[in-house]
């Protein structure tokens, strides 16, 4: 993933080959699940490292649905994140998800 400078503080749009996608509520790509590291908390896109997040596991909430885990592939940093497996428009990848899930055990 590359994001110029100037759009660094707006929400990364992850093209996949497929499809372009962005969505201000959404931080990872629908289709591989991957994310960058942009944010310390949660859309305040403080973090300097901008590393690749990794999908390394997701679990079932039964409020928020799935919650991704991502790990950061240059400094390994984890952040948990909602997934959006009910999106009316480009859902997360279904599949992956349950593979993460299956992960957690």
């Amino acid at each position: 993933f590359t994001i110029p400078p100037s759009r660094l503080r707006e929400p990364p749009p992850f093209t996949q080959g497929r499809a372009d996608y962005n969505n201000n509520s959404r931080n990872h790509c629908p289709f591989c699940l991957w994310s960058l590291h942009l944010d310390e908390n949660p859309g305040d896109r403080a973090s300097d490292c901008g590393g690749q997040m990794e999908p390394i596991s997701a679990e079932p909430d039964p409020k928020k649905g799935f919650i991704i885990t991502h790990k950061c592939t240059k400094c390994g940093a984890i952040r948990r994140n909602k997934a959006a497996a009910e999106a009316k428009i480009q859902p997360d990848n279904m599949s992956k998800l349950i593979k993460l899930t299956a992960k957690q055990r």
